[in-house]
């Protein structure tokens, strides 16, 4: 699915994803430990971009260490609802493969599951673009899914995505 579809697909289901994704509850002990290690690593004042922020929902708990958040991410849906819902931070809407920010803007990247839907020929582009907006010495973190198989993820979200494909690909080394 290449990065428009994906954004289409976020889009339509941008209120529904929201609501059922509000906060970290989806997320296990050691990812949560991740991210607390990835905020203490972080040099002050911890800039971070939430690249692929989705509704934002991980931008209260980043600057809940002390992280100081910007998010960006192309769904219009997504980035209206962050908006909406965490009205303290600033968002905006951008592709991860052409991030509009100057060279050494951020202390930390934070892009959390949020280049699983993009194609293999982008995931090149993005880490560079994730490179390039770090700071000397800047920190990543890259959350995204492994295994053996391609899964459907659209169930949850049947009703408002009936007419759009959201799968989650698993890329492993030959």
């Amino acid at each position: 699915m290449d990065e428009l579809e994906t954004g289409s697909t976020y889009d339509v289901v941008a209120d529904v994803y929201a609501d059922h994704f509000k906060g970290t509850e989806a997320e296990q002990p050691l990812e949560l430990a991740m991210i607390e290690h990835f905020a203490a690593l972080l040099p002050r004042p911890r800039l971070v971009l939430d690249a692929g922020c989705g509704a934002g929902r991980m931008m209260p708990h980043l600057a809940a260490y002390g992280c100081e958040v910007q998010g960006v991410d192309l769904p219009v849906g997504m980035i209206r609802r962050a908006q909406r819902d965490h009205p303290g931070f600033v968002t905006t809407v951008g592709s991860l493969t052409k991030l509009k920010y100057r060279d050494s803007s951020f202390d930390g990247v934070f892009s959390w599951y949020s280049t699983i839907h993009s194609p293999d020929e982008d995931l090149e582009l993005m880490v560079g673009e994730f490179r390039r907006v770090l700071r000397p010495g800047g920190y990543l973190l890259l959350a995204f899914q492994c295994g053996d198989e391609r899964r459907e993820v659209v169930k949850d979200f049947a009703t408002e995505a009936s007419t759009s494909r959201c799968t989650a690909d698993s890329r492993l080394p030959d």
